[in-house]
């Protein structure tokens, strides 16, 4: 975990990839020897960035800081879908992806404003009192919530055959897993997130972690 930096009670924190949100609360614990500390936003194992943690009376802020909107920094890897929306999930699909920056542009483009998109079947929301991710992990049915998400100031930085380096900004409670997912079927071939960084948290940025 890289140095931690504390500002009136909040810790920022770069996360590393292949650790849990709660793993990085757990190691701040340890290394400050206090167990008031929660965060302001769940990522991804597979994601890095910006963790805003919040320590003693500054959990009061949390609720605050949760509500806040996110940019995040993603690859997309086009031409293959996966069941968690991400590398790391079970291959269900592999397409031929033969496309131009013009037309992954253009559906890019599309892809701002408010949406009515459903939950990633691996992630942490509830249905009937228990997580999405274990109705996925056990292989059972269940019908994944509808929820408002809002994406905007997407900038593309790099394409490049089948991978899309994209610049996104989101509201509260917005998967960028479900964003990708939503391209690459706009552009029929499927597309899963390669990579995932939180740079900015409202008005505080990885730059300070």
């Amino acid at each position: 975990m890289n140095t931690l930096q504390q500002i009136d009670g909040l810790l920022l924190i770069d996360k590393p990839a292949d650790i849990t949100s709660h793993d990085v609360v757990h190691r701040a614990r340890k290394i400050l020897k206090q167990k008031s500390i929660g965060h302001t936003g769940t990522l991804d194992p597979l994601a890095t960035g910006l963790m805003i943690l919040v320590l003693g009376e500054a959990t009061k802020l949390s609720d605050y800081l949760v509500m806040t909107n996110k940019t995040y920094w993603l690859k997309v890897r086009l031409g293959i879908t996966t069941d968690t929306l991400d590398r790391t999930g079970q291959i269900l699909s592999e397409t031929p992806c033969n496309l131009s920056l013009e037309q992954v542009s253009a559906e890019v483009m599309k892809l701002q404003g408010d949406f009515q998109w459903p939950v990633p079947l691996y992630s942490a929301a509830k249905v009937d009192g228990k997580k999405l991710y274990e109705y996925g992990r056990k292989g059972e049915d269940v019908a994944l919530p509808i929820k408002p998400m809002s994406f905007w100031d997407v900038a593309i930085e790099e394409f490049s055959q089948n991978m899309l380096q994209v610049r996104v900004t989101c509201s509260k409670g917005s998967f960028v897993r479900t964003w990708a997912a939503q391209l690459g079927a706009a552009l029929g071939v499927g597309g899963v997130i390669e990579e995932l960084r939180r740079v900015n948290n409202g008005v505080f940025s990885v730059t300070q972690a």
